[in-house]
């Protein structure tokens, strides 16, 4: 049989079964299958939607002749093909599942799958075979979904040149009848010529037509929403005379439900400028349509979270039913997604970001319990602009941003709340290497830990350009920028409370907090031992800073300011201390314009370099006159955040101004201890430790300590190891031992010349203090 005849039958077999399913084999949902000669791509699916392109092919075979014909249209829908497949991979990252999709990869000079089959293929075999397989995969998915779901929602997606930049979105009438009142559309029965005739007469039969067509939850209002100008819609009811406009073509009337099918169905005609002719609009086209189609059939179709029942994840799959990816792609407003027991200890692995499209609350089991990650392949959350997102209970670990992006586990435009959570191991490419809030973005933090996170530019685990950044009792440690900002870069507003900021690396300025712009508020909070290679170890700034009851200690810079490095900038202080820092002559403060100004009751162990007009009870060191704080390293002293503990006798215990006090230091302990509270953000207590037991009952000195030598005995009560130190009434530390298993440690008399001294015992549960008489 020669290839003539084989076609010939071929598309006989088609047209005759065409009613039906045309194709009886069983697809895969995700997979990609072809017709004849790879004209027509059919991509399987699950979810209720069918998407096709006719127009957007590029294949020119030379075997098929160029349509020519009165009224053949052989112009391209150009970049309709891309379009489509962009839609495909995101509604995949949006909802979890996989639209039908069908292309019809010839140029329209050789087959134009929109039309009648003797204009569309003007009697070629192999354009009539191709015309037909698309038609029949079309078939297929709808028999398929219809069988699943008794509807779906198909869309036949087309490129227009016309004037006007926006969508026309195309429901079988014409400009005359769009023109009309709601009143008139309503009472005419006009949703009886459309492809959406099912929609109104069988699912929502008490509904307006108008409305469905371009009130606020019409296809139109859905688009505008995301600031895509579309007809009709609420803001366009309809074209005026002058204006072009597509109605709608033989897909949508061979396919939808005008005649007798339950399938609903719209063209959309896609504008150029600014939407088709880049990347950058058909993503944004993609991203806001993979929501509308969605809540499009949640609004009119059926409850979209009939695919995804419940709210629980039962899976840690990618994709899926009770993937977390499904059941926020199903989630209404408001729901809170939580997870199924059998998850905890495990992690779910992401392919792609996970990207809602309702205010939702995600709460996990705990972030020791749950882990989220991205493979160090891609992003794991992306938040829209009009968003409210709350997430806890989880770690977000191993975040990747696409190349040349910011956030490398979160990317937020709207308004993210995390609590409980570590995020942890992740990249970006460009700024945030955990997080980046985009332009009028809101991120609130409560009691997170935010380690180990690095970005190729600024802000090696935070980036806040100009939007809103608040952090309260987090733990933003050991993050790394190769220019700016190792902990966190600010251009806006940042308010960070309660907080610890600890080792974190900036090759340029601001190892701990860059500064940028905007206002920084540092309250009750703990810098200590950030680096960075030019200035301002623990900040540099470069806008308004403001710092309350806070402690910037051993922090390092290679050009000075190791605590501190103002630059056209306002740095206020209050109750805090600025001290035993490195940054060459100027180890606390590097000062130049700008202003430095003490709210009084500040300690600054070196002031040389910074300007310093001192204030009411300020206690001030200089290069030939060091003022130490009496601080311990930083550890464990109770609370959800490490703090460093003021040791006996230092000189910033009681020298504080209790005006106005907060009730509490960092860590929540009670802030006033005696007449005056500390300077820092620690409140020394010398009867307590961690536990709250009294330092006597647990460490034990005998004999005497007036002897030659005394024996620290350590309990079984406390955990190990376990640091001991000898300190002055300064706080200076004089001797130490570190044991892992020793229990008793012997101190000679001749170690020490004669005075009083404080004996400091650190293990990983209890720190306490006892005093100690040499003479």
């Amino acid at each position: 049989m020669n290839t003539r005849s084989t076609l010939f039958f071929k598309i006989v077999f088609l047209l005759f079964f065409l009613p039906k399913a045309a194709f009886p084999q069983p697809f895969l949902p995700g997979q990609s299958y072809f017709g004849t000669n790879n004209y027509i791509e059919y991509r399987a699916g699950n979810l209720p939607i069918i998407i096709s392109a006719p127009h957007g092919g590029y294949l020119v075979p030379a075997s098929i002749p160029d349509r020519s014909c009165p009224n053949c249209v052989v112009i391209a829908d150009a970049f309709t093909q891309e379009t489509v497949m962009q839609l495909d991979t995101v509604i995949r990252q949006y909802l979890g599942g996989y639209p039908h999709i069908i292309i019809n990869k010839l140029a329209r000079k050789k087959l134009d799958a929109n039309r009648e089959i003797v204009e569309a293929a003007l009697g070629n075999p192999a354009a009539e075979l191709a015309w037909a397989e698309y038609h029949a995969y079309i078939q297929t998915a709808k028999d398929s979904l219809i069988a699943q779901y008794g509807t779906a929602l198909y869309i036949d997606l087309h490129g227009h040149g016309h004037t006007i930049q926006r969508l026309e979105i195309g429901y079988l009438l014409n400009k005359t009848t769009l023109q009309m009142s709601d009143a008139a559309l309503d009472a005419g029965n006009f949703q009886n010529q459309t492809g959406i005739r099912h929609l109104l007469n069988v699912l929502n039969p008490g509904a307006s037509f108008a409305a469905v067509m371009r009130g606020p939850l019409s296809l139109g209002g859905m688009y505008a929403n995301y600031n895509f100008s579309a007809v009709p819609s609420p803001a366009i009811p309809a074209p005026a005379n002058s204006e072009p406009y597509f109605i709608g073509g033989y897909d949508i009337r061979r396919h939808g439900s005008r005649d007798s099918s339950s399938l609903n169905a719209i063209q959309i005609e896609l504008n150029r400028i600014g939407l088709r002719d880049s990347w950058e609009g058909r993503q944004a086209f993609a991203k806001a349509s993979a929501c509308i189609f969605r809540d499009f059939v949640d609004t009119w179709l059926f409850p979209w979270d009939t695919l995804s029942p419940g709210q629980v994840v039962t899976t840690t799959a990618d994709m899926g039913a009770g993937s977390l990816r499904a059941i926020v792609g199903a989630a209404h407003a408001g729901d809170t997604i939580r997870f199924a027991p059998a998850l905890q200890g495990d992690s779910i692995r992401l392919a792609s970001a996970i990207v809602p499209c309702t205010n939702l609350v995600i709460a996990g089991p705990g972030q020791d319990l749950l882990t989220i990650s991205g493979m160090s392949q891609t992003r794991l959350f992306e938040v829209s602009a009009h968003l409210e997102i709350a997430i806890s209970g989880l770690s977000l670990a191993d975040g990747q941003s696409p190349i040349g992006e910011d956030g490398g586990a979160i990317l937020n435009a709207g308004l993210l709340r995390l609590s409980h959570c570590r995020l942890t191991g992740n990249f970006a490419d460009d700024d945030g290497g955990a997080l980046a809030n985009l332009d009028s973005a809101t991120a609130w933090l409560d009691t997170c830990e935010i380690s180990h996170n690095a970005c190729g530019d600024d802000g090696g685990a935070l980036r806040n350009p100009l939007g809103n950044l608040y952090l309260k009792a987090c733990a933003v440690t050991d993050n790394f920028s190769p220019s700016f900002g190792g902990g966190i870069s600010n251009g806006h507003l940042l308010g960070a409370f309660y907080c610890t900021f600890s080792g974190n690396q900036a090759t340029g300025s601001g190892g701990g907090i860059r500064t940028f712009g905007g206002t920084t508020r540092l309250e009750h909070s703990t810098l200590y031992g950030n680096s960075a290679g030019s200035r301002g170890g623990a900040v540099s700034m470069t806008a308004s800073v403001q710092l309350k009851y806070c402690t910037l200690l051993r922090n390092s810079a290679g050009n000075g300011g190791g605590g501190l490095r103002v630059i056209n900038g306002n740095c206020s202080l209050h109750n805090t201390i600025v001290a035993e820092n490195t940054g060459g002559t100027e180890p606390d403060i590097s000062h130049s314009n700008g202003s430095v100004l003490s709210l009084g009751y500040n300690l600054v162990g070196d002031t040389t370099g910074s300007d310093w007009q001192p204030g009411a009870g300020d206690l001030l060191g200089n290069a030939g006159t060091l003022v130490i704080s009496g601080t311990d390293t930083l550890a464990n002293n109770g609370g959800s955040t490490w703090t460093a503990a003021l040791l006996p006798g230092s000189i910033a215990i009681g020298a504080g101004d209790s005006a106005g006090a907060p009730a509490t230091d960092q860590r929540g302990f009670p802030r006033i201890i005696g007449s005056n509270i500390d300077i820092g953000a620690y409140e020394y207590d010398p009867g307590v430790g961690l536990e709250d037991i009294p330092a006597i009952d647990i460490v034990i000195l005998y004999p005497n300590p007036m002897q030659d030598k005394a024996i620290l005995r350590i309990p079984k009560e406390m955990e190990g190891p376990f640091l001991v130190r000898i300190c002055n009434t300064q706080g200076q530390i004089l001797w130490q031992k570190e044991t892992f298993g020793l229990r008793e440690i012997e101190l000679l008399r001749r170690q020490l010349p004669s005075g009083m001294y404080f004996v400091v015992v650190k293990g990983t549960n209890q720190r306490f203090t006892l005093p100690l008489l040499m003479n």
